[in-house]
């Protein structure tokens, strides 16, 4: 590719950016492009969180009505975290306290922590033929307390529509510190919307107060916007498969499914479709370690199970729905499938979970 380049930000890579004007002035920006489709915004003065994600022009963020806030306009009394919460894309809270304000041993704790209000600090950015990789410190600390150091990489492969983002918190200082620390996804408009399909494989949901039990049996109905509408939350008792808990949503309109997957460590799907129908813009997968995010067509999670006579996969049960299509054959020489004949064998509109071979 380079001999069609005279610079490679002509299609890919990282730039830096400052806003202007309003709350958000002086914030500083990291604009990342892959060359494939995927863009993606890291606020540098808010954690280094991503604050926007784009594929192929849809958006998959929500904004909050205060929109883009500089971390010096931060209200740590009580819920004063909603006056400063862009929302965007995630923001990690943390990192002694996630959740509602509260007072623990005689210390205030203000709504979510206040990680997502502290910058970032940009150590380095790493660039190769197959991926960009940035490198972020952020530092919980003050004289006479605590002192929590969180290591965060981000990798954004060149080869594929992923990125993935490591997070490593060190306790530096000289006694034990309380540690919580929250991922909030946040998806908007258009993935989110009144046709949208969220699924949470479960054992139980638990409302968090009245007005959420009462409206339990829709609690995966979304609506349309409404006027002085009350939160619902709900608490999931979230099924696992070594170790995984995922929660899928889709909207058709846009072709694109989310799948969030709490615990993901290293986890690394690929998803292939039917030769008939891969297009560039049709799959991707982002992931971000302990939360891993992704996107693609026509499937939520697809399970294969090795048979005497080929290969079965299926859809796991409470992701979308439980259909089972069996893919079953026999090579000529009696050896195990090969992932190339399973793709082969793919009709134009299913997209499959490969093993290696």
């Amino acid at each position: 590719m380079k001999d069609y380049l005279g610079n490679s930000l002509q299609v890919r890579g990282a730039e830096q950016y400052v806003l202007q004007n309003g709350k958000g002035d002086g914030m500083h920006f990291l604009y990342i492009r892959n060359g494939l489709g995927l863009e993606v915004w890291l606020s540098l003065d808010r954690a280094g969180d991503v604050s926007r994600v784009n594929f192929k022009g849809d958006n998959f963020g929500y904004f909050s009505p205060c929109g883009y806030v500089a971390p010096h306009f931060y209200d740590n009394e009580g819920a004063g975290f909603l006056k400063s919460f862009t929302a965007g894309f995630f923001t990690t809270c943390g990192l002694t306290a996630v959740g509602s304000p509260c007072s623990d041993d005689g210390e205030q704790l203000p709504l979510h922590g206040t990680v997502s209000h502290i910058p970032a600090q940009l150590n380095g950015i790493e660039e190769d033929e197959n991926a960009l990789t940035v490198k972020l410190t952020v530092t919980d600390a003050q004289i006479f307390g605590r002192k929590l150091v969180m290591k965060r990489v981000y990798t954004f492969s060149y080869t594929e529509n992923t990125f993935t983002v490591s997070d490593t918190v060190t306790n530096e200082g000289d006694s034990i510190s309380p540690y919580m620390i929250m991922y909030h996804c946040n998806m908007g408009y258009p993935l989110l919307n009144e046709n949208s399909i969220v699924k949470i494989p479960n054992n139980k949901i638990t409302p968090r107060d009245d007005e959420a039990a009462k409206h339990i049996d829709t609690a995966f109905d979304m609506e349309k916007p409404q006027c002085e509408y009350t939160e619902r939350c709900y608490y999931y008792d979230v099924k696992e498969k070594d170790g995984i808990a995922k929660a899928g949503m889709q909207y058709d309109q846009i072709a694109m499914s989310k799948v969030s997957t709490s615990n993901g460590g290293n986890v690394r799907n690929q998803f292939f479709a039917a030769p008939e129908s891969v297009t560039a813009d049709k799959n991707w997968y982002g992931s971000i370690h302990a939360l891993v995010l992704t996107v693609f067509k026509d499937a939520m999670d697809y399970e294969i199970t090795p048979t005497s006579t080929g290969m079965t996969y299926s859809r796991m049960p409470g992701v979308l729905d439980d259909n089972t299509r069996a893919l079953a054959w026999t090579p000529d020489d009696g050896a195990a499938p090969k992932a190339a004949d399973i793709i082969a064998k793919l009709e134009p509109a299913d997209v499959l979970l490969a093993v290696q071979d």
